[in-house]
């Protein structure tokens, strides 16, 4: 069993840029991270959110692994 992010967190103007501190360069990397994991665990992603003035910022977000079904 593989676990799996439960909800989206990402949407179209963000961008993953790490999970719990390892460096995501696209969706290889990251299954290769949750491999690792379990369902029900709470890690931490980075992302790059755009803020009003069309800038992006890192943010820090916890997320709750789901079980990939």
């Amino acid at each position: 069993m593989v676990a799996e992010l439960r909800k989206p967190v990402l949407q179209k103007d963000r961008s993953l840029l790490a999970f719990e501190g390892s460096s995501i360069s696209g969706m290889s990397s990251l299954q290769e991270q949750l491999q690792y994991y379990k369902a029900g665990e709470e890690v931490t992603l980075t992302v790059q959110i755009p803020d009003k003035n069309g800038e992006y910022t890192e943010k820090d977000i916890k997320v709750t692994l789901g079980k990939n079904s």
